[in-house]
């Protein structure tokens, strides 16, 4: 107890006990006169309260455990709360592992009273290598109103092989006793997460969002440029011989083009069936193989500590991307580095030699329209060069400023413009140029809608500034070469328009509110509306891409959208007041003949559970004051359905004397048809009319729960990454699974 050297003395040992026990009668007088007896300023109540109160707001703002230890976090406490200290790292991590068993203890109380469940499962690999399962669970409250926590979010070590994934599963679900309530499950296109989910979870659906991020990366090349397959494998790929194909060819987008086109059974594969003149240029998609690219996921071994610091702020990112070396583009960290490889620089010297010869407008129409893979590879050549444009800018201080300034001097004109013509608009917030990424869905809609509208710009940099900005030759010769035509200002405008709707599906999806099928059915009928081509209209470079990108898109619907996932969106949407009014006749029919068949068991259901003590009359009609003024900002699917040639339906405010509770499935649904325009709101509607309609309640319960997206893991991996950012990079797995779960419930 006592060093070697004074093994007699007691003085240690007094001293603690007067100073930690408050036994200050063992203290000797001197002891006494040096350490003055301190009264206490905050009872030992109020200093619980403030400690939980400091875990929460560690917790919820991911801040170091031993914030409230440093020397200006102390000085402010001793202003703010004198005589409170905070408490030390090994005491949060203690209460964090109580809080932890109290949160997992809470869910599963909160699950014990839910009657269906949706699921979604995503995979994440940390900054320090570690992987990790998050599992959410999604589900209404008595009230219909949509909750969403994850329950799980835990360190997965070995190989991520189906049958393991699989146990992980069951094992998670069955702790929290809801095996039997599990109605469907969301995961990305990986093949082992998707054969691990493939029975036992009610309906496999894949991650909408994963699907039209495929169409667009690889039908359009954004990023790479599919492999140049031999003249004898081309042949044996071609679209046209594509029914007949053995299944040695079935990696090939151009063996589904004819497949797909043939198939009308659903909605979502209407899209090809719009398209009359679609074979005209799918042919040519036979010299080139996706398979390389085809479904790779990388948000699995995605660094999203860095992508998610990066990704914060637009401008932020922009600048600090290439100094950080963590962004996954195309852009060389040398300035007189090539952004091509050599395969590719050889293409962009074709294209080059091509158009130096040919400078008509229409042979490189006819080209393109007679080879889409030519227009193809201007698309990928120009973006690479938007990418190394903005890259070089971002690098040079004096650019940076020049373009900023001048930036924000458009922005000024813009707002002025604006104010003068219509007063209403609001005012456009200045954004830097930015990069796109393969990790950030949509993102090169976004890269290309402010290089597009800083057009005067950047059309202003193809001056000699040397004299002005003190630029180098050597810098004023790159920034020449360069410059972009108005041909290839009228390619990257198109490029924009056919990305916007794509762009409007990915915010519309992205929300954590309710991304339930109800809105992927809406999504898939404006696409279809979107890739339908008229016979009459003259061909354009945008028909062009239309049509190419609809044989993309119905190739991977075919792939992932299976036609039990069609059914439970078509009957989401059905059942969803929001988005019934976009659905066909036909579709109409369809979802009501599969309520009616999937009825019986629904109210076998209801009859097993005890009756409520709601009253089925008491229920108040939506008056005309609560109708969302036209007026009001328009919602993602609103921005989509405009963006396709969809007009946007105001639902009505008649009032409607509802009849007395229906008895069978069939008034029921005679009633919802009936007075579903009456609320405007799909919560609102379902909490007032559950009573009054028990089975299609019930389906409610089911099927308009489902996720669409995995986007709830996929934003926890976001804010996992960030609380396990680089000073914080040695938290324990463990550590990592407590916040994660604690801050969900106190973002709840």
């Amino acid at each position: 107890v006592f060093p070697a050297s004074n093994k007699l003395s007691d003085t240690n040992l007094r001293s603690h006990l007067g100073r930690f026990h408050k036994l200050e009668k063992f203290l000797y007088p001197s002891q006494r006169i040096r350490q003055p007896r301190k009264e206490p300023t905050i009872s030992v109540q109020q200093k619980q309260k403030l400690d939980a109160a400091a875990v929460n707001a560690i917790v919820q703002d991911a801040h170091v455990f031993n914030v409230f230890r440093k020397s200006g976090m102390k000085g402010f406490l001793a202003e703010g709360v004198p005589g409170y200290r905070g408490p030390n790292r090994r005491t949060v991590v203690k209460r964090l592992k109580v809080k932890y068993k109290q949160r997992r203890s809470s869910i599963r109380e909160e699950l014990s009273t839910v009657s269906d469940i949706a699921l979604s499962v995503d995979a994440w690999q940390s900054n320090r290598r570690d992987h990790f399962i998050c599992l959410s669970a999604h589900y209404y409250d008595k009230n219909f109103k949509y909750q969403s926590n994850i329950i799980t979010f835990r360190r997965f070590v070995g190989t991520h092989s189906a049958d393991r994934i699989n146990k992980f599963l069951v094992n998670e679900t069955e702790k929290l006793g809801i095996r039997s309530k599990i109605c469907s499950i969301t995961t990305d296109n990986g093949p082992d997460v998707r054969t691990a989910t493939r029975s036992g979870y009610g309906v496999k659906l894949s991650c909408f969002l994963h699907v039209l991020n495929l169409v667009i990366r690889n039908g359009l090349w954004l990023f790479e440029m599919p492999a140049t397959q031999s003249s004898t494998a081309s042949t044996n790929s071609s679209i046209a011989r594509s029914a007949t194909t053995t299944a040695s060819t079935n990696s090939s987008i151009a063996r589904s083009a004819t497949t797909t086109a043939s198939t009308n059974s659903s909605i979502t594969r209407s899209a090809t069936t719009t398209v009359s003149n679609l074979s005209n240029s799918a042919p040519e998609l036979t010299s080139f193989v996706y398979s390389s690219i085809d479904d790779d996921e990388h948000d699995l071994l995605i660094n999203v500590d860095k992508v998610s610091e990066e990704l914060s702020d637009d401008s932020a990112s922009s600048t600090s991307s290439d100094q950080d070396g963590t962004v996954t583009t195309s852009i060389s960290s040398s300035e007189d580095e090539s952004v091509l490889s050599s395969s590719e620089s050889e293409t962009e010297n074709d294209l080059h030699s091509t158009t130096s010869q040919v400078m008509d407008e229409e042979d490189f129409f006819y080209r393109a329209s007679h080879d889409i893979t030519f227009l193809l590879k201007k698309v990928h050549i120009l973006l690479k060069r938007v990418r190394k444009l903005v890259g070089f800018i971002h690098r040079s201080s004096v650019l940076h400023r020049y373009v900023a300034k001048q930036m924000k001097l458009e922005i000024d004109n813009y707002n002025q413009n604006i104010a003068s013509n219509d007063p209403s608009m609001k005012n456009m917030k200045f954004k830097e140029l930015t990069l796109d990424m393969k990790v950030r869905w949509s993102s090169t809609y976004a890269m290309l809608s402010r290089f597009i509208f800083y057009k005067s710009v950047i059309c202003s940099l193809t001056y000699d500034l040397t004299k002005r900005m003190n630029l180098t030759p050597r810098q004023n010769q790159k920034l020449k070469k360069l410059t972009f035509t108005s041909f290839e200002w009228r390619i990257l405008e198109t490029l924009q328009t056919i990305l916007l709707p794509f762009y409007n599906s990915t915010m519309a999806l992205s929300t954590r509110k309710r991304p339930t099928l109800s809105c992927n059915k809406t999504i898939m009928i404006a696409l279809a509306n979107f890739f339908t081509v008229d016979e009459n209209e003259p061909t354009t470079l945008e028909i062009l891409l239309k049509q190419h990108l609809s044989t993309i898109y119905q190739f991977y619907m075919e792939k992932h959208i299976t036609d039990e996932q069609l059914r439970a969106t078509l009957v989401a949407s059905f059942l969803d007041p929001m988005t019934y009014h976009y659905l066909t006749c036909a579709d109409k029919k369809e979802a009501e003949a599969i309520i009616c068949t999937i009825a019986t068991g629904h109210l076998a259901k209801i009859n097993s559970q005890p009756l409520s003590s709601t009253n089925p009359l008491s229920i108040s009609i939506r008056t005309a004051s609560t109708v969302k003024d036209p007026n009001d900002r328009l919602n993602p699917i609103e921005n989509l359905l405009i963006s396709c040639g969809i007009p946007v339906r105001k639902l009505s405010s008649t009032n409607t004397n509802l009849p007395k509770k229906p008895s069978a499935i069939k008034e029921e649904l005679a009633q919802y048809v009936a007075n579903h325009g009456t609320y405007g709101d799909f919560t609102e509607y379902w909490e007032k009319n559950q009573s009054r309609l028990p089975i299609l309640a019930s389906i409610v319960r089911k099927y308009n729960i489902m996720c669409a997206t995995s986007i709830e893991c996929e934003s926890a991996f976001s804010i996992a990454g960030y609380i396990q950012r680089k000073n914080r990079s040695s938290l324990a797995p463990a550590t990592l699974r407590y916040s994660m779960i604690l801050r969900e419930k106190s973002q709840n």
